[in-house]
């Protein structure tokens, strides 16, 4: 009877491909790399669903690229990032590779101009296209045709640290639907540098949102005279000297929703200035100079509209030296007494110690889901009466110590999915407890304090928990069993650093599971 059924009909094999891609869009990119190992048949499914191929990247990494290169391209991926390679002739390959590529990053590489000519013509559907700290190799001067790099998809460009040669090759560039514009400015480039960056912005300025750039004062006031420029997302490492330069930017520049104003501390009122030039502001970023009482009532009052907000005590450097540093680390108190921010999806606070008062300021942000606080404290207290633990998915703490015992009726907090712990000092027992308080987990990171215990109650406990970070923690051979097991339940990616209580053989086990990715730095 059972030989006489024949071949099952109602298997895996009888589903279709449409009903193989709805499953695996659903499987993280580990789970889809050993899918696409599996069988011909899955590996086809995976590489022509555009939708399933985007999550696949080909990193080259410390390889001279040349004729021989090419058995190692025939992953038809659409994202390649080369790291410390030598490119020397990739005419016999690359184009096969470059016709479906929408993503090109190369840092640290060694080529020619030429040679990037070449990949850059057969690459016609970049969308996406950087370059970091670029060696050129003879010869370092382009003395072809005139170039017409007319890239019609690409909309993400940025540069750092590269050659002037390959800048002016770059600014031949022609990109007519050019979104978001990087580069990092050499200050000891040649002067011209300046106006190759005001120009390729001056091209593509009707379609420009989005901008990161290290600019100098002329060019700031140079793109501050584009009339048809309308930036969304700014992005500025800035000096003290380019203050006033900086708001006069923002006074042209309305549009702006998101902005970071990076490397320099500006005094409060700076800040509120520069959110009243921008009444669309929804992202900020900055530092401020030191005060002892941080009172952010104008400036959510300037910024209604404000869902993300991430603040920097810097000028306690003006004051420190090395036997009072912490001293001055802990003098500025945040006071949210009158503040109204019905917006704010995440407040990222630093050196800005939070009176009372937080915690009933956060209650009536609706839509908040992430705090971070990085506070260097020796004294914390309760989290619970700081911070609307059952309200938040994420929650990071840096530098402080707990000593207030928790409550006994701590949580549950089952809206919490990822939790950080850098540099946090508190008892075992105090971890446990608040580890046992979010059940579901689905990343986890601690520094120092987890051991072989807690690693194994992580492990039990979190059926969710799909990545686990742990830093300089004191971790044996023990926590090799519970880490294997977890690995079989929704385990992605396990991140070690510095933890040099494993055995030789104890890596070596990580190393070999097929279970989740292992990353040891």
């Amino acid at each position: 009877m059972e030989a006489s059924r024949g071949p099952s009909t109602t298997g895996v094999d009888s589903l279709s491909g449409d009903i193989w891609k709805a499953v695996f869009r659903y499987l993280s990119v580990f789970q889809l790399k050993k899918v696409r190992l599996t069988c011909h048949a899955w590996r086809r499914i995976v590489d022509v669903s555009r939708l399933l191929s985007d999550q696949l990247a080909f990193i080259i990494q410390c390889e001279d690229l040349d004729r021989d290169f090419a058995p190692h391209c025939r992953l038809p991926v659409h994202s390649v990032s080369i790291f410390t390679s030598n490119i020397i002739n990739v005419n016999h390959w690359w184009p096969d590779l470059g016709a479906n590529l929408s993503h090109l990053y190369l840092r640290l590489c060694h080529l020619s101009l030429p040679m990037i000519a070449g990949m850059l013509r057969q690459t016609p559907n970049l969308n996406n296209l950087g370059f970091k700290d670029i060696f050129l190799l003879p010869p370092v001067a382009w003395n072809g045709t005139a170039v017409n790099f007319r890239l019609e998809k690409l909309s993400h460009f940025s540069l750092s640290n590269i050659p002037d040669p390959l800048a002016k090759l770059m600014r031949r560039l022609i990109c007519p639907r050019l979104k978001c514009f990087g580069c990092a400015w050499d200050v000891s480039a040649p002067q011209d540098d300046e106006q190759l960056i005001i120009d390729f912005i001056r091209d593509s300025q009707d379609t420009l949102t989005t901008t990161r750039l290290t600019p100098t004062v002329d060019i700031l006031a140079g793109i501050s005279s584009l009339n048809r420029l309308q930036l969304q997302d700014v992005t500025f490492w800035c000096n003290p000297d380019q203050i006033e330069h900086v708001l006069n930017f923002t006074r042209k520049q309305a549009s702006i929703e998101k902005l970071s104003l990076l490397d320099l501390a500006l005094p409060e009122l700076v800040v509120l200035q520069i959110c009243a030039n921008l009444p669309a502001l929804k992202h900020l970023t900055v530092n401020l100079d030191y005060v002892p009482i941080w009172q952010p009532s104008s400036l959510f009052e300037l910024a209604p509209n404000l869902e993300y907000l991430k603040v920097n005590i810097m000028g306690f450097a003006k004051f420190a030296t090395h036997d009072n540093y912490r001293e001055y680390r802990t003098k500025t108190v945040g006071d949210f007494r009158d503040c109204n921010a019905p917006r704010l999806r995440e407040i990222n606070l630093t050196d800005i110690y939070p009176s009372t008062n937080l915690l009933s300021f956060l209650r009536q942000c609706p839509n908040l889901h992430t705090v971070l606080l990085d506070l260097a404290c020796d004294d914390f207290p309760s989290l619970t009466s700081t911070l609307p633990l059952g309200q938040l998915r994420t929650l990071t703490l840096r530098s402080l110590t707990i000593l207030t015992p928790w409550p006994s009726n701590l949580g549950p907090y089952e809206n919490l999915r990822r939790l950080a712990l850098y540099h946090v000092r508190t008892s075992k027992a105090t971890l446990t407890q608040l580890l046992t308080a979010c059940p579901n987990l689905e990343e986890l990171v601690l520094c120092w304090i987890a051991g072989d215990v807690q690693v194994r109650l992580i492990c039990e406990r979190f059926a969710r928990l799909k990545q686990l970070e742990l830093h300089q923690c004191p971790i044996t051979d023990r926590s090799v069993d519970a880490l294997l097991l977890a690995g079989g339940r929704a385990l992605e990616q396990l991140t070690l650093h510095g933890c040099f209580g494993l055995s030789r053989a104890g890596r070596a086990r990580l190393q070999n599971t097929t279970k989740f990715r292992f990353v040891e730095c």
